[in-house]
């Protein structure tokens, strides 16, 4: 038997569910048995009509995985400081990529990803005091630059499609991005 699951993790009965619970859904959710569901609704401006959606979240591991961590793979994005919000919104971070098997998995992933959008990724790598660092706080320890990279006045990386390499940018330049969310649990909504 299948279950759906709120956003804490708890089972969800939709078997005691009526239809006005459904017909009163917005942004925030609906009631039903006093708990709320993981509800939402899009609504066409150019129809006029209002579509509500349901989002399931697995409890398994998603195709996104590497170790004990998910990976939400942007199609478009803003600058690097925005990019990092919105993955710290949902409980993650830009990718720190710490081991040559996570560059590895992650290359993979791009090289199935990448399209006319999106060519290259904001990752967590960042400039501070003359080190590149990862978010997470550990210390680069894996070269993928690019030739020539990264550049004296570069602070923020990206990764590219082309050969999963690192380029140094400007926190400025506006990307699609790598969120990692640790525990293998992914929080992001699309």
């Amino acid at each position: 038997m299948e279950y759906w699951f709120s956003k804490k993790g708890q089972k969800m009965d939709l078997d005691e569910w009526k239809t006005a619970d459904y017909l009163q859904m917005g942004k925030r959710g609906a009631r039903s048995n006093g708990k709320r569901g993981v509800f939402g609704s899009v609504h066409d401006k150019w129809k006029g009509n209002k579509y509500a959606y349901i989002c399931e979240i697995s409890k398994e591991c998603q195709a996104t995985c590497f170790k004990n961590s998910s990976y939400f793979f942007s199609k478009s994005g803003r600058d690097w400081d925005n990019n990092n919000g919105a993955c710290s919104n949902q409980k993650g971070y830009l990718v720190s990529i710490e081991t040559e098997g996570e560059w590895q998995f992650i290359n993979r992933e791009i090289q199935k990803r990448g399209t006319s959008n999106a060519s290259a990724w904001h990752i967590g790598l960042e400039k501070k005091g003359g080190v590149w660092t990862w978010l997470s706080g550990e210390q680069l320890n894996i070269s993928k630059w690019r030739d020539s990279e990264p550049g004296g006045d570069d602070k923020r990386a990206e990764i590219t499609k082309n050969g999963g390499l690192f380029n140094g940018i400007s926190s400025r330049k506006r990307n699609a991005y790598i969120c990692e969310t640790p525990g293998g649990k992914i929080t992001f909504q699309p």
